[in-house]
């Protein structure tokens, strides 16, 4: 009796061994299984990852492309439009020559300050057509921004502050002040100050 107890008993421990061995080999075809996985995760991440350093690299050199590109054609532009500018300022130079022969040639001074003056006019619309343009002066209210008082003359005829003589003309290139006024401002005769009032730039 004891010995078919003990048969039974070996029995059980060699069906729980084989289960747990199975369990075992179980889990660990399912570790496998992970470790397999995870491995294909890293490798199409790494994937992922060199492809997004690729586009990023490729991105940079299309950038620098671009921006040399853009540095190239503005220096283009900047060429073509000096040359542009050059041809218009050839154009008063040849007429200023043609004065200075006709000059030699002719006793007629109204005929030839006529002449100046037509080029005068010409250089200023040139001046004008690339944005440069005269500052106000006479008969304005002096402007420390636009204008330079090189001196303060003591009159009643104006009132204070007000330019009366430019002596060298401002210009402003588009909205920015050029060369300031150089000009002569009206002081009240009836003020009187100990110190003459400074001006600025």
């Amino acid at each position: 009796m004891s010995e078919k107890k003990e048969e039974k008993k070996e029995s059980i421990d060699k069906n729980k061994i084989t289960s747990l061995l199975e369990e075992k080999e179980k889990l660990i075809q399912q570790q496998k299984d992970l470790i397999k996985a995870l491995e294909k995760e890293v490798d199409e991440k790494d994937k992922a990852k060199e492809e997004y350093l690729n586009y990023t690299k490729r991105l940079q050199a299309d950038f620098d492309n671009f921006r040399k590109r853009v540095e190239k054609e503005k220096v283009e532009i900047i060429k073509l439009a000096n040359e542009e500018l050059i041809k218009k300022i050839l154009q008063v130079f040849d007429n200023l020559e043609r004065a200075k022969e006709a000059s030699l040639k002719t006793q007629d001074l109204n005929a030839l300050i006529e002449g100046i003056e037509g080029i005068i006019k010409q250089f200023a619309t040139i001046l004008e057509g690339e944005g440069v343009t005269p500052i106000k002066a006479i008969g304005e209210k002096f402007d420390p921004n636009l204008h330079h008082a090189v001196s303060k003359v003591e009159t009643e005829d104006y009132p204070d502050d007000t330019i009366i003589e430019e002596m060298q003309r401002g210009y402003f290139y588009k909205s920015k002040v050029l060369r300031p006024s150089l000009v002569k401002v009206a002081k009240n005769a009836e003020e009187e100050s100990a110190e003459p009032e400074e001006y600025e730039e």
